[in-house]
């Protein structure tokens, strides 16, 4: 075999360290580029439902927009108006326009005032509304979902070609050492081979050759453990029972990618062995030397920082490839804090029970202030998925005095919104997107259709990923959303109470039947069961009425009501309770025949007509029946109604009569009666559950023969409201109004007439925050909100940062293996020397082990900082920003110690790897000189 040969073919056992170390490096970039589309993937394929619909972009003024505008497009001028009380902004919109077949007018705020072209004599701007990309490089998309993604896993990318320059490094750095000793060990060879003719490009092309053939086999190595070892990952997760989606595999758009990573690497690899090789091919043949100097200090100068044995300059080598390690921990704990819950672990949510994550959950917004009712903090937030200008980044709605509680956010300039078309930004965010306070943001919808504009009022800071994200006001997100006004995706708290799941968390909310009945005759009454457990629970419930019970069952889902119906046949007249639970109510039981005298106003003006109704014992009307007062009569039609006219004033018995039946109602004729309105009152639960808002429902009836026209005031527990009714003659109306929630209790509700009292009812509130942990089944873990999204979206982040430090931890002992190989074999002879005299395996391996120690605490420091100013230098060009949220450089002091501890942890294990071999060979063969074994 000829010297060239064995020169660019015969490979040592350091060569081979060398195939497995970069090896390791291409395995660990295999799978960080798995792992990264994999995530995106899996975060795009989420939203791939919700495609943008289109684009809107704004410019200050209509010339600008027309110039801008393309013949698809529809230019849209705009007014803002800044007087209180108008709408914020009004818009000029052709009638039925469209966009991409989504109407154009529902995409505006209901604030906004549309109007028709033409109408704006001095536009302050316009609207650009488009086709448009998925992701538009201007403006904003109409429906975000999958822009935001498709944008971040884009950001992702970016952060892919960190994690190549930090692995790029550390492979140039192990090619360079092993490329280095390569040389100094085969010093006779190169001697030879230039004495022979040889120039020194021939002998760099040997050499580079070699290299290539080296990171030819690491290559092919370190594809092959890439893709098996991410998998063995993801199904050890799985069989874990680990929540994962993740789908690791190999695409035509990751085969590219891996051939631009891995074409890079070979040429850091085939540089770093030039560098190498170029002192040694332009020495002469007499001056090549195959003795490696001692770079250790001696005599007094050593101290205990000093190594004993190695050679001090390992420190420079093994801080490199450090740094690649360091900074790569660095950069991971970024992204993983931008993933990670916007609070602290130890907060809750309230969520849909049954929702996949926040974005399918809608739940009442009420139920934050039931929270704070019982002194716990709680904001009501809506997730919004934002893109502006191509660039993704977080938003959500919220009433920002409660999300700064929950969240330790701080206002620094400015104020907090008090408007929907206002709005605060987190500083990290500020600064990603160029934004000011005072200037205005153009918004897109979220999952639906939609664009509005806010004004940015005030700047917060808070800690982590809560700093990048903008926070609006709850009306503007649930346009964006497409929400009903009172609802929002989930409620995060401070803590949930500790509640059961069992039957007796079930509770009768009503119980509704009529209030009389006729004997013999069946009659429904219908049970409501509340469940304030945490679980699905089947119930069973007693009815009873007078003597009888029937039970009836049903099964009532956590946080929900069930309505079940139970019949009754009397069998006696008189007065009967009807009961179930802690609900009662009289029933009154007449004979068949019986018939009722209802609807009589308990005072009458003189010469008042009033509308007098008979009914049977179940309530149906009864014609033909005679109504007598004094000497006055009239008789029923066929809606049960006679009027009678009243002209003496005193006490009056109305009569009425059919056959042998008689009823009489006693009321009093005044001269000073008004003519008030018949009023009722009712509320709906009677007995609501404290994040219930009942209903009271005011029927009202105007019995005069005339038209009446009263003000009502109603009396409620948290305020009083009044509604104008005018009635014919006859003609009745129902007003419904939505109570606040209340505490525990039992509370009053007064109708007035005109000031006079009509009509009066109670209602008792029961329960108390069982109900609303029982719509926490999502999110009692104590994850919030945000972190939720992120395990459905990114598929379990844990599990991809478990993925990738086991690469990249396997890529640094791999490295700093390849460095105290050279470094220990330098050291052969005097190992041999320590050997021979006596000493045994383990008391060098505590000698290499200690100088390698102190090495690898030099070289982390000198990592940290080496891994701090890579970061900065990244940042400085954009590359550390993940889904608008700014991955930040300086590492905090516990990561600090926790990564120089990880990083002295791998340069012990590189150097018992490298030290492993010359442990088992005798004193003779160390001291037998220079080996390229």
């Amino acid at each position: 075999m000829s010297y060239r040969r064995a020169l660019c073919t015969r490979f040592s056992r350091r060569d081979k360290l060398a195939v497995l170390t970069v090896g390791l490096a291409v395995a660990f970039l295999t799978g960080t580029t798995l792992v990264v589309f994999a995530v995106g993937g899996q975060t795009a394929s989420i939203a791939a439902e919700l495609d943008s619909v289109g684009a809107a972009d704004g410019y200050d003024s209509v010339a600008a927009a027309e110039a801008a505008a393309t013949p698809d497009d529809l230019v849209l001028p705009y007014a803002e108006r800044p007087e209180a009380g108008a709408s914020p902004l009004a818009v000029a919109v052709p009638t039925n326009a469209t966009v991409a077949g989504q109407a154009v007018e529902p995409l505006f705020p209901d604030a906004w005032a549309v109007v028709p072209p033409g109408s704006l004599d001095a536009p302050d701007g316009a609207l650009v509304l488009g086709p448009g990309e998925t992701v538009p490089d201007e403006g904003v998309p109409l429906r975000g979902a999958l822009a935001f993604f498709l944008a971040g896993t884009g950001d992702l990318l970016a952060v892919l070609g960190v994690v190549a320059v930090l692995a790029a490094l550390l492979v140039g750095v192990v090619v360079f050492s092993v490329t280095r000793t390569t040389v100094r060990a085969r010093t006779t060879a190169i001697r030879v081979i230039r004495s022979t003719g040889a120039t020194p490009g021939q002998v760099r092309r040997l050499f580079l050759a070699r290299t290539g053939l080296v990171v030819g086999f690491a290559v092919l190595l370190g594809y092959g453990l890439g893709v098996v070892l991410t998998n063995t990952v993801v199904t050890v997760a799985v069989m874990a029972g680990l929540p994962t989606s993740l789908a690791t595999r190999v695409t035509g758009e990751v085969a590219r990618v891996l051939v631009v990573l891995y074409g890079g690497l070979v040429g850091v690899s085939l540089l770093a062995a030039f560098v190498a090789v170029w002192p040694a091919s332009r020495r002469a043949p007499a001056r090549l030397s195959g003795e490696a100097s001692a770079g250790s200090s001696n005599g007094s100068a050593r101290s205990w920082l000093t190594p004993s044995l190695l050679d001090s300059r390992t420190v420079v080598p093994t801080a490199a490839t450090l740094t690649a390690f360091i900074a790569f921990v660095f950069l991971l704990a970024g992204v993983a804090s931008v993933a990670a819950p916007v609070a602290s672990t130890d907060t809750a949510t309230v969520t849909e029970p049954g929702a996949t994550h926040p974005i399918a959950s809608q739940v009442p917004a009420d139920y934050a202030a039931v929270l704070e009712s019982r002194g716990v903090d709680a904001s009501a937030e809506i997730l919004l998925f934002a893109v502006r200008d191509g660039q993704a980044f977080p938003a959500r709605g919220a009433n920002f005095s409660a999300f700064a509680e929950l969240s330790d956010a701080t206002l620094t300039a400015g104020r907090p919104p008090t408007a929907p078309d206002e709005a605060v930004i987190g500083a990290g965010l500020a600064d990603t997107l160029g934004v000011e306070t005072g200037e205005t943001v153009l918004l897109g919808g979220s999952t639906h259709a939609g664009v509005t504009r806010v004004t940015v009022v005030g700047t917060f800071t808070a800690a982590g990923s809560t700093d990048d994200q903008l926070v609006v006001p709850l009306a503007t997100a649930r346009h964006l959303h497409q929400m009903r006004a009172d609802r929002v995706q989930f409620i995060r708290a401070a803590r949930l109470p500790e509640v059961s799941g069992t039957s007796g968390d079930v509770t009768v909310a009503n119980l509704d039947a009529p209030d009389t009945v006729a004997v013999g005759t069946e009659f429904r009454a219908r049970v409501t069961l509340r469940n304030e457990g945490l679980s699905r629970v089947e119930h069973t419930v007693e009815v009873r009425f007078g003597d009888t019970v029937e039970s009836v069952t049903a099964t009532v889902p956590a946080g929900g009501t069930r309505t079940a119906t139970v019949r009754f046949t009397p069998e006696e007249t008189g007065e009967t309770t009807l009961s179930a639970g802690e609900e009662t109510r009289p029933v009154s039981v007449l004979d068949r025949d019986a018939i009722r005298l209802v609807e009589v106003p308990r005072e009458i003006p003189t010469n008042g007509d009033p509308l007098l109704r008979v009914v049977d014992a179940g309530g149906t009307p009864v014609a033909g029946v005679q109504v007598h007062a004094r000497n006055r009569t009239a008789v029923t039609n066929a809606n049960g109604y006679a009027r009678l006219q009243f002209s003496e004033p005193g006490s009056v018995t109305v009569t009425a009569t059919r056959g042998n039946r008689t009823t009489s109602v006693e009321t009093t004729v005044a001269p000073g009666a008004s003519r008030d309105l018949d009023a009722t009152v009712s509320v709906s639960p009677s007995r609501p559950s404290l994040v219930t808002r009942p209903t009271l429902s005011l029927r009202v009836r105007n019995p005069w023969n005339e038209t009446v026209t009263r003000t009502l005031t109603v009396e409620t527990p948290s305020a009083a409201f009044e509604r104008r009714v005018t009635l014919t003659a006859g003609n009745r109306t129902i007003i419904e109004h939505t109570l606040a929630r209340q505490s525990p209790g039992r509370y009053d509700i007064t109708v007035s007439s005109d000031g006079e009292a009509v009509a009066a009812t109670t209602y008792t509130v029961t329960g108390d925050e069982r109900l609303v942990a029982a719509l926490a089944v999502g999110g009692r873990s104590g994850t919030t909100g945000i972190g939720q999204a992120v395990a459905v979206a990114f598929g379990n982040l844990e599990l991809a940062v478990a993925a990738l430090l086991l690469l990249g931890g396997l890529m640094a002992v791999g490295g700093t293996a390849s460095t105290f190989s050279g470094a220990i074999q330098g050291r052969r002879r005097t190992i041999g020397v320590h050997r021979a005299v006596g000493a045994g395996p383990l008391a060098v391996a505590r000698l290499v082990l200690a100088d390698a120690l102190r090495i690898g605490l030099a070289a982390s420091l000198l990592a940290v900082v080496g891994g701090t100013l890579a970061l900065l230098a990244f940042d400085a060009l954009g590359l550390l920003t993940v889904y608008g949220v700014q991955i930040q450089p300086y590492p905090s002091p516990p990561l600090i110690l926790a990564t120089v501890a990880g990083a002295l942890a791998v340069t012990l294990a590189g150097a018992g790897v490298a030290l492993a071999r010359l442990l088992r060979a005798p004193p003779a063969a160390l001291l037998g000189g220079a080996s390229d074994a």
